[in-house]
């Protein structure tokens, strides 16, 4: 598993990814905490990527257009 974090860095007028290096959804939950809070960081989400799993690029909510 790939636990992607995803969010805009102060300033910054769109969303990146931040960090990609978390083992776990728990830690990858905290690390979002603190790039929150220490950092300034916004609209924060966790992608979780399966890379054993083939995606369903049919379901519209896999799709960021």
């Amino acid at each position: 598993m790939e636990y992607i974090i995803w969010g805009k860095s102060p300033n910054a007028p769109h969303e990146q990814v931040l960090h990609t290096l978390s083992k776990s959804k728990q830690l990858a939950e905290k690390v979002m905490t603190h790039l929150q809070t220490e950092y300034g960081c916004t609209e924060l989400r966790l992608q979780i990527l399966d890379l054993n799993e083939k995606p369903d690029f049919s379901n519209p909510e896999l799709l960021n257009i």
